[in-house]
């Protein structure tokens, strides 16, 4: 059995399969990714979020660092970051669920903020003032990069492989964090080749159409 397969299907008559990638652990959306946010986190153990130079022994609690990232980042919209850590890490906004499975907080507890500058915020969307409708909008934006965080340090990443029926490789991508999204990308791969074909065997006939008859 491939351990790595996740799904096979045919898709505008060619084969796809949905692969775990092997390499996701290279691929840090934090460092190789433009991010709309800022993540700032403090741990002993592991180096998480984005580089920053700010010291965590330099305050007393987060109330401090909430404060400090307001005065001296100017951060217009921040929000708290929770890592659970428990035979692998996983990071959230919301601390809800490990509180329901770590009642007592032994394995998770909060690692930073993640935020925007009021200047980065407006220039963004092309603003002159922060709305809360513009905030609720910031706050999805943050939950959708978590989320990729979070699948990056939980190691869930595909890959798809577009193929023939002779099993030949015909486009393969990687570095996909939801399976929806790679099966998306699969799937209009795969029309996008089917209809170059089409296409391609469509102008041979007309080719072969336009040719003089050579009858003696």
């Amino acid at each position: 059995m491939d351990e790595n397969l996740v799904e096979a299907y045919e898709h505008a008559g060619l084969k796809v399969r949905i692969e775990y990638d092997p390499m996701a652990h290279e691929i840090n959306p934090r460092t190789e990714w433009d991010n709309f946010g800022t993540m700032v986190c403090f741990h002993k153990r592991y180096d998480l979020g984005d580089k920053h130079d700010w010291k965590s022994d330099h305050y007393n609690g987060w109330d401090e660092v909430y404060k400090m990232l307001v005065d001296e980042a100017d951060a217009a919209v921040i929000r708290p970051l929770y890592m659970f850590d428990h035979g692998g890490l996983t990071v959230s906004m919301g601390k809800t669920l490990f509180q329901q499975v770590d009642a007592d907080g032994w394995d998770w507890g909060q690692i930073g903020f993640i935020y925007i500058t009021r200047q980065k915020l407006l220039a963004e969307f092309s603003r002159v003032r922060i709305t809360d409708k513009l905030v609720e909008r910031v706050v999805e934006i943050f939950q959708g990069e978590v989320e990729t965080y979070d699948q990056y340090l939980r190691g869930e990443a595909y890959a798809f492989m577009v193929g023939d029926d002779d099993d030949d490789c015909l486009e393969t991508c990687c570095g996909f964090y939801t399976v929806e999204h790679c099966k998306e990308e699969a799937e209009s791969t795969a029309e996008y080749i089917m209809a170059n074909r089409q296409k391609a065997a469509a102008q041979l006939l007309a080719a072969q159409a336009a040719m003089p008859c050579c009858l003696p």
